[in-house]
């Protein structure tokens, strides 16, 4: 499932990607380019979350986890479009949000608000079993979260860095 989870979420962050640039968005193209991408980005997942959960253990270093949580929130989006390394993921996803920290957070937190509202709409509308109910409704708005990532972190500009391959 994670897996999977993984190949999806590149496949629409491609999918997005092209469209911003006006190009006709191709399943197939959009899955070819989330094979090629999915160890760097299980990589950059692996590493930031394993980081953030030694932070958590160690209660004192959960205002570090809590500022790096914030910090890398963009990595999947640098790794795929960006095509780069775990690292340097982490570190392109931090000079993203430098500098708009409170505009990250708020957009973050609205959409997920939004995202829960209509993921509990959607279950509720379904009517199964509860679990099967939810999943179910996580997958029809999961999208959402994504779709909201990606456009958003096309808008964002760093601080001192090298050329945005957002910028088209």
């Amino acid at each position: 499932g994670g897996a999977a989870w993984i190949l999806m979420q590149d496949a629409l962050i491609h999918g997005i990607s092209e469209q911003f640039i006006r190009t006709p968005i191709q399943i197939k193209s959009a899955y070819a380019f989330s094979f090629r991408r999915f160890f760097p980005r299980l990589v950059a997942l692996v590493f930031s979350g394993v980081a953030l959960i030694l932070m958590w253990i160690t209660v004192l270093a959960i205002p570090f986890a809590i500022r790096f949580g914030g910090l890398w929130v963009f990595i999947l989006q640098t790794a795929s479009v960006e095509g780069f390394g775990p690292r340097a993921a982490t570190s392109r996803s931090e000079a993203l949000v430098r500098g708009s920290w409170s505009r990250v957070a708020w957009i973050l937190f609205v959409s997920g608000i939004v995202f829960t509202i209509s993921g509990g709409i959607v279950s509720y509308m379904i009517g199964f079993k509860p679990i099967a109910g939810a999943t179910i409704g996580a997958i029809i708005t999961a999208p959402f979260l994504i779709i909201v990532h990606t456009f958003f972190t096309s808008t964002l500009e760093p601080k001192k860095t090298r050329r945005s391959a957002w910028k088209f």
